[in-house]
């Protein structure tokens, strides 16, 4: 009879959440006089959803939005760094919020995994959002918290992932969330609980069992030694921290400048230009170049048929010793342009460390949308 009676406070918090396009409150199997504080939270949900909605048309397409079931192994294919159920806990549905992806600067759209666990005897709502903002509320609770804590999740993010647990109590009960965003890759995630009484219940510890290293996309040497910026226009560079610091220049531009031995600066500068021809950009950039310059055709870095053009300057033998190599290629509605500025000591063992580590950034670039 009590699963009966779970069961059907469950649908009625999943069905309100369809409605509305906003998170449930899992309510406690053990209280189910809790139901209340799920009902006034979604509740608050929506009213503030109408609110950032503004006029009418905006509001119906807030509420559209459903929650569709998909897999586990759907669900991966939108996160890099997906959460697992705990173990001993049982899945109750894997879903995403369709025309959520409008949020992501990646696409991604909003995952949720809904598990039941015995001990404690609490049902969860874990979320995940690939592609947001660090300050995006993905929880859809809406609620004034009581008390929020910083805390540092042990497993994510080598034991040094930061977090905030925030409950409110009101006269139905208590709720708890659990927030963490991994900076990395750029995925917000939380995972939240409700009963009529959760003193002395730890969320934390539930969220540090829900890390997946069979999800971990980078691992071995690539996982320690390796960072990855994730840009706004969808293109990604990984690079290892101790020879480069990298540096947004501007929402469509970032630097990657060489911390090693070398005889003066060496940048590697990305950058989105609204433009529609690469090889006219390029022939714009590089007017005031002599006659020696290099031009050269190939495959633009990370794509297997997308042409690419690199314009190369004649080396400066005396002085600075500077070496400028410019690639670009068709990416979206523009061009994309790698911009790698090197000066040459004439060492030839250092001048080709160089060299090569700013290859193997360039080499690394990544799409996560349509070139």
């Amino acid at each position: 009879m009590k699963k009966k009676l779970v069961s059907m406070i469950c649908s009625a918090a999943i069905v309100a959440s369809l409605a509305a396009g906003c998170a449930y409150v899992p309510v406690a199997p053990a209280a189910p006089a809790a139901e209340p504080a799920a009902q006034e939270a979604q509740e608050s949900a929506e009213e503030a959803e109408a609110e950032e909605a503004g006029d009418e048309g905006e509001l119906h397409t807030a509420v559209m939005n459903q929650w569709v079931e998909i897999t586990e192994e759907e669900a991966k294919t939108y996160c890099s760094r997906l959460f697992k159920v705990p173990d001993g806990a049982k899945v109750l549905s894997w879903s995403m919020l369709e025309g959520s992806e409008a949020d992501s600067f990646v696409g991604s759209p909003l995952i949720q995994l809904d598990f039941e666990m015995e001990e404690p005897d609490l049902i969860f709502t874990a979320r995940a959002q690939q592609g947001v903002p660090e300050d995006k509320d993905i929880a859809g609770l809406f609620t004034e918290w009581d008390e929020t804590e910083d805390v540092t999740l042990a497993n994510w993010g080598m034991d040094r992932m930061q977090g905030t647990v925030s409950r409110e109590t009101n006269e139905s009960g208590m709720i708890d969330l659990c927030s963490w965003y991994d900076v990395e890759i750029g995925i917000r995630y939380t995972l939240s609980t409700a009963a009529a009484d959760l003193e002395g219940f730890d969320i934390q510890a539930v969220a540090e069992a829900m890390y997946n290293p069979d999800n971990e996309p980078f691992t071995g040497d690539d996982y320690l030694d390796r960072m990855t910026y994730m840009s706004p226009d969808g293109w990604n560079v990984a690079y290892d921290p101790q020879l480069f610091e990298s540096m947004e220049i501007d929402e469509h531009s970032a630097q990657f400048v060489y911390l090693g031995e070398s005889a003066g600066s060496n940048v590697i500068t990305v950058s989105y230009v609204e433009e529609e021809d690469p090889e006219k950009y390029l022939d714009e950039l590089t007017a005031d170049w002599s006659d020696d310059a290099k031009k050269v055709e190939g495959t633009f870095p990370g794509t297997e048929d997308t042409p690419g053009f690199w314009r190369m300057s004649p080396e400066v033998e005396e002085g600075s010793g500077l070496y400028e190599t410019l690639i670009a290629g068709a990416y979206k509605d523009g061009v994309l342009v790698l911009d790698a500025v090197e000066h040459k000591s004439g060492d030839e063992e250092t001048d080709t460390a160089v060299s090569d580590a700013m290859a193997e950034v360039i080499n690394t670039i990544t799409y996560r949308t349509a070139e």
